[in-house]
Protein backbone atom coordinates (compact mmCIF):
# COMPACT_ATOMS: atom_id res chain seq x y z
CA UNK A 1 0.00 0.00 0.00
CA UNK A 2 1.20 3.52 -0.88
CA UNK A 3 -0.32 6.43 1.05
CA UNK A 4 0.25 9.87 -0.48
CA UNK A 5 -0.45 13.24 1.16
CA UNK A 6 -1.56 15.99 -1.22
CA UNK A 7 -1.96 18.79 1.32
CA UNK A 8 -0.08 20.70 4.00
CA UNK A 9 -1.00 19.46 7.48
CA UNK A 10 -0.01 22.73 9.12
CA UNK A 11 -2.10 23.39 12.27
CA UNK A 12 -3.65 19.88 12.19
CA UNK A 13 -0.23 18.22 12.57
CA UNK A 14 -0.74 17.82 16.36
CA UNK A 15 -4.02 15.99 15.65
CA UNK A 16 -2.26 13.50 13.40
CA UNK A 17 0.40 13.14 16.08
CA UNK A 18 -2.27 12.31 18.67
CA UNK A 19 -3.90 9.83 16.30
CA UNK A 20 -0.54 8.13 15.85
CA UNK A 21 -0.10 7.77 19.59
CA UNK A 22 -3.54 6.12 19.72
CA UNK A 23 -3.67 4.13 16.49
CA UNK A 24 0.04 3.91 15.57
CA UNK A 25 -0.63 4.69 11.90
CA UNK A 26 3.08 5.45 11.34
CA UNK A 27 3.76 1.73 11.89
CA UNK A 28 1.34 0.61 9.20
CA UNK A 29 2.75 -1.73 6.59
CA UNK A 30 2.69 0.95 3.92
CA UNK A 31 4.94 3.29 1.99
CA UNK A 32 4.28 6.90 2.97
CA UNK A 33 4.70 9.68 0.44
CA UNK A 34 3.81 13.31 -0.23
CA UNK A 35 3.70 15.56 -3.27
CA UNK A 36 6.60 17.71 -2.06
CA UNK A 37 9.35 17.74 0.52
CA UNK A 38 7.58 20.44 2.52
CA UNK A 39 4.40 18.34 2.63
CA UNK A 40 6.45 15.33 3.75
CA UNK A 41 8.10 17.14 6.69
CA UNK A 42 5.28 16.78 9.27
CA UNK A 43 4.89 13.09 8.43
CA UNK A 44 8.61 12.57 8.93
CA UNK A 45 8.52 14.36 12.29
CA UNK A 46 5.73 12.10 13.56
CA UNK A 47 6.97 8.84 12.01
CA UNK A 48 10.56 9.35 13.15
CA UNK A 49 13.94 9.26 11.40
CA UNK A 50 13.75 5.54 10.63
CA UNK A 51 10.62 5.90 8.48
CA UNK A 52 11.30 7.25 4.98
CA UNK A 53 8.66 9.46 3.37
CA UNK A 54 8.96 9.52 -0.42
CA UNK A 55 8.27 12.56 -2.56
CA UNK A 56 5.87 11.76 -5.43
CA UNK A 57 5.28 15.09 -7.16
CA UNK A 58 2.43 15.99 -9.45
CA UNK A 59 3.31 15.69 -13.12
CA UNK A 60 2.89 17.82 -16.20
CA UNK A 61 3.37 17.69 -19.95
CA UNK A 62 5.40 20.82 -20.48
CA UNK A 63 4.51 21.08 -24.16
CA UNK A 64 0.82 21.42 -23.23
CA UNK A 65 1.61 24.81 -21.69
CA UNK A 66 4.14 26.14 -24.21
CA UNK A 67 3.04 29.54 -25.53
CA UNK A 68 4.45 32.19 -27.81
CA UNK A 69 4.97 35.29 -25.65
CA UNK A 70 3.37 38.42 -27.02
CA UNK A 71 5.36 41.58 -27.51
CA UNK A 72 4.92 43.98 -24.62
CA UNK A 73 5.88 47.38 -23.28
CA UNK A 74 8.37 47.06 -20.42
CA UNK A 75 6.44 49.75 -18.51
CA UNK A 76 3.11 47.89 -18.84
CA UNK A 77 3.44 45.00 -16.37
CA UNK A 78 0.69 42.38 -16.16
CA UNK A 79 0.56 40.11 -13.12
CA UNK A 80 -1.57 36.98 -13.06
CA UNK A 81 -2.74 34.37 -10.59
CA UNK A 82 -4.93 31.28 -10.85
CA UNK A 83 -6.59 30.11 -7.64
CA UNK A 84 -9.80 29.22 -5.87
CA UNK A 85 -11.06 32.40 -4.23
CA UNK A 86 -10.99 30.89 -0.75
CA UNK A 87 -9.21 32.01 2.46
CA UNK A 88 -6.67 29.18 2.25
CA UNK A 89 -5.36 30.57 -1.05
CA UNK A 90 -5.17 34.10 0.44
CA UNK A 91 -6.62 36.20 -2.42
CA UNK A 92 -7.43 39.08 -0.03
CA UNK A 93 -3.82 39.16 1.11
CA UNK A 94 -2.79 39.42 -2.54
CA UNK A 95 -5.00 42.49 -3.02
CA UNK A 96 -3.46 44.09 0.06
CA UNK A 97 -0.03 43.40 -1.40
CA UNK A 98 -1.14 45.06 -4.63
CA UNK A 99 -2.19 48.16 -2.71
CA UNK A 100 1.28 48.37 -1.13
CA UNK A 101 2.95 47.60 -4.44
CA UNK A 102 1.07 50.36 -6.27
CA UNK A 103 2.16 52.90 -3.67
CA UNK A 104 5.80 51.95 -4.32
CA UNK A 105 5.64 51.75 -8.13
CA UNK A 106 6.70 54.76 -10.24
CA UNK A 107 3.76 56.44 -12.05
CA UNK A 108 5.37 55.65 -15.41
CA UNK A 109 4.81 51.92 -14.83
CA UNK A 110 1.27 50.62 -15.26
CA UNK A 111 0.39 47.54 -13.19
CA UNK A 112 -2.46 45.15 -13.85
CA UNK A 113 -3.49 41.99 -12.05
CA UNK A 114 -5.72 39.29 -13.54
CA UNK A 115 -7.22 36.93 -10.95
CA UNK A 116 -8.51 33.72 -12.52
CA UNK A 117 -10.89 31.62 -10.44
CA UNK A 118 -14.09 31.66 -8.42
CA UNK A 119 -14.97 31.01 -4.78
CA UNK A 120 -16.60 32.31 -1.62
CA UNK A 121 -14.16 35.22 -1.20
CA UNK A 122 -15.27 36.97 -4.39
CA UNK A 123 -17.80 39.38 -2.76
CA UNK A 124 -15.19 40.50 -0.21
CA UNK A 125 -12.63 40.99 -2.97
CA UNK A 126 -15.08 43.05 -5.02
CA UNK A 127 -15.77 45.30 -2.03
CA UNK A 128 -12.04 45.75 -1.40
CA UNK A 129 -11.45 46.66 -5.06
CA UNK A 130 -14.22 49.29 -4.96
CA UNK A 131 -13.14 50.70 -1.58
CA UNK A 132 -9.49 51.11 -2.63
CA UNK A 133 -10.10 52.27 -6.20
CA UNK A 134 -8.47 49.25 -7.83
CA UNK A 135 -11.03 48.82 -10.60
CA UNK A 136 -8.54 49.86 -13.29
CA UNK A 137 -5.83 47.61 -11.86
CA UNK A 138 -7.39 44.33 -10.68
CA UNK A 139 -9.67 42.16 -12.82
CA UNK A 140 -11.55 39.23 -11.30
CA UNK A 141 -11.99 37.31 -14.52
CA UNK A 142 -13.71 34.24 -13.06
CA UNK A 143 -13.25 30.70 -14.28
CA UNK A 144 -11.41 30.13 -17.52
CA UNK A 145 -10.68 27.03 -19.60
CA UNK A 146 -7.20 25.58 -19.91
CA UNK A 147 -6.94 27.08 -23.41
CA UNK A 148 -7.96 30.53 -22.17
CA UNK A 149 -5.51 30.38 -19.26
CA UNK A 150 -2.71 29.32 -21.58
CA UNK A 151 -3.47 32.29 -23.84
CA UNK A 152 -3.39 34.60 -20.82
CA UNK A 153 0.07 33.29 -19.92
CA UNK A 154 1.25 34.57 -23.28
CA UNK A 155 0.32 38.09 -22.14
CA UNK A 156 1.53 37.79 -18.53
CA UNK A 157 4.80 39.15 -17.17
CA UNK A 158 4.58 37.56 -13.70
CA UNK A 159 2.65 34.81 -11.92
CA UNK A 160 1.91 35.39 -8.23
CA UNK A 161 1.14 32.61 -5.72
CA UNK A 162 0.41 34.17 -2.29
CA UNK A 163 -0.67 31.00 -0.45
CA UNK A 164 1.27 29.84 2.61
CA UNK A 165 -0.23 26.33 2.62
CA UNK A 166 0.60 25.26 -0.93
CA UNK A 167 1.68 21.63 -0.93
CA UNK A 168 2.69 21.67 -4.60
CA UNK A 169 1.22 24.47 -6.73
CA UNK A 170 0.10 23.03 -10.07
CA UNK A 171 -1.07 26.44 -11.38
CA UNK A 172 2.35 27.93 -10.65
CA UNK A 173 3.95 24.97 -12.44
CA UNK A 174 1.76 25.55 -15.50
CA UNK A 175 2.77 29.22 -15.53
CA UNK A 176 6.44 28.29 -15.22
CA UNK A 177 6.10 25.88 -18.16
CA UNK A 178 4.52 28.71 -20.17
CA UNK A 179 7.64 30.78 -19.54
CA UNK A 180 6.17 33.12 -16.92
CA UNK A 181 8.40 34.08 -13.95
CA UNK A 182 6.82 32.90 -10.68
CA UNK A 183 6.78 34.76 -7.35
CA UNK A 184 5.78 32.51 -4.45
CA UNK A 185 6.49 31.69 -0.81
CA UNK A 186 9.76 29.88 -0.14
CA UNK A 187 8.24 27.51 2.44
CA UNK A 188 5.71 25.99 0.02
CA UNK A 189 5.88 23.07 -2.41
CA UNK A 190 6.46 25.54 -5.25
CA UNK A 191 10.13 25.50 -4.29
CA UNK A 192 10.23 22.00 -5.82
CA UNK A 193 10.29 23.58 -9.29
CA UNK A 194 11.11 27.26 -8.68
CA UNK A 195 14.61 28.16 -7.55
CA UNK A 196 15.09 31.71 -6.35
CA UNK A 197 16.61 33.76 -9.15
CA UNK A 198 16.16 31.08 -11.82
CA UNK A 199 12.49 30.23 -12.46
CA UNK A 200 11.26 33.14 -10.35
CA UNK A 201 11.69 34.68 -6.93
CA UNK A 202 10.76 33.20 -3.54
CA UNK A 203 9.63 35.26 -0.56
CA UNK A 204 9.75 34.67 3.18
CA UNK A 205 6.64 36.71 4.03
CA UNK A 206 3.96 38.95 2.53
CA UNK A 207 6.21 41.96 3.02
CA UNK A 208 9.08 40.18 1.32
CA UNK A 209 6.75 39.15 -1.50
CA UNK A 210 5.99 42.82 -2.15
CA UNK A 211 9.76 43.42 -2.24
CA UNK A 212 10.32 40.57 -4.71
CA UNK A 213 7.48 41.75 -6.94
CA UNK A 214 8.85 45.28 -6.86
CA UNK A 215 12.26 43.94 -7.84
CA UNK A 216 10.91 42.15 -10.92
CA UNK A 217 8.59 44.98 -11.90
CA UNK A 218 11.52 47.39 -11.86
CA UNK A 219 13.90 45.07 -13.69
CA UNK A 220 12.54 44.12 -17.13
CA UNK A 221 15.85 42.50 -18.09
CA UNK A 222 15.57 40.06 -15.16
CA UNK A 223 11.97 39.28 -16.13
CA UNK A 224 13.04 38.48 -19.68
CA UNK A 225 16.01 36.40 -18.50
CA UNK A 226 13.82 34.26 -16.22
CA UNK A 227 11.13 33.94 -18.88
CA UNK A 228 13.69 32.76 -21.43
CA UNK A 229 15.06 30.20 -18.95
CA UNK A 230 11.55 28.90 -18.20
CA UNK A 231 10.68 28.52 -21.87
CA UNK A 232 13.93 26.76 -22.79
CA UNK A 233 14.58 24.58 -19.72
CA UNK A 234 12.70 21.33 -19.07
CA UNK A 235 11.06 20.82 -15.71
CA UNK A 236 12.02 17.82 -13.58
CA UNK A 237 8.40 16.75 -13.04
CA UNK A 238 7.30 15.82 -16.54
CA UNK A 239 5.12 12.73 -16.64
CA UNK A 240 7.74 10.12 -17.65
CA UNK A 241 9.86 10.96 -14.59
CA UNK A 242 6.82 11.14 -12.28
CA UNK A 243 5.60 7.75 -13.53
CA UNK A 244 9.04 6.26 -12.78
CA UNK A 245 8.88 7.59 -9.23
CA UNK A 246 5.40 6.15 -8.69
CA UNK A 247 6.34 2.75 -10.10
CA UNK A 248 9.38 2.67 -7.79
CA UNK A 249 7.15 3.55 -4.82
CA UNK A 250 4.76 0.67 -5.56
CA UNK A 251 7.66 -1.72 -6.01
CA UNK A 252 8.94 -0.64 -2.61
CA UNK A 253 5.46 -1.23 -1.16
CA UNK A 254 5.32 -4.72 -2.69
CA UNK A 255 8.77 -5.53 -1.30
CA UNK A 256 7.78 -4.17 2.10
CA UNK A 257 4.59 -6.25 2.17
CA UNK A 258 6.46 -9.35 1.13
CA UNK A 259 9.06 -8.83 3.86
CA UNK A 260 6.44 -8.27 6.55
CA UNK A 261 4.31 -11.21 5.33
CA UNK A 262 7.30 -13.53 5.29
Amino acid sequence: MVITTHCMWSYVTPIFGALDRIGHWSRWNAVFSAVSAVAAEPIERIAGPDREVLVLPNGIDQTDWAVDPQGRDADDVRLMTVMRLAPRKRPMHLLRMMTRLLARTPPAIRLRLDVVGEGPERPSLERYIRRHGLGDVVSLVGRRSREEIRAMYGRADLFVAPANLESFGIAALEARCAGVPVVAKEHTGIREFVEHGREGLLARSDGDMVDQLQRLIGDPELRLLIAKHNRETAVAVEWPRVVELNVAAYRAAIARYGTRSG
